[in-house]
């Protein structure tokens, strides 16, 4: 169309355009010592509140 977006007839298509951007974005918003956070689940539901944190630590996790 007639939308002058910014990344436009740059030879390449706006989705790598977006994809590019969004990866630079998302590794500045890192810190440098590596990943900001991780996750850690039961393979079943934990009761809540936890009640028992030993039974808790005994399932298995991935």
């Amino acid at each position: 169309g007639s939308l002058a977006v910014p990344e436009r007839a740059n030879g390449v298509p706006d989705l790598l355009d977006e994809v590019a951007y969004g990866s630079r974005f998302m590794s500045g918003m890192l810190p440098k010592a590596g990943l900001a956070s991780h996750k850690v689940h039961n393979h079943t539901w934990s009761a809540f509140p936890v009640k028992d944190i030993a039974a808790e630590n005994a399932m298995p996790r991935s």
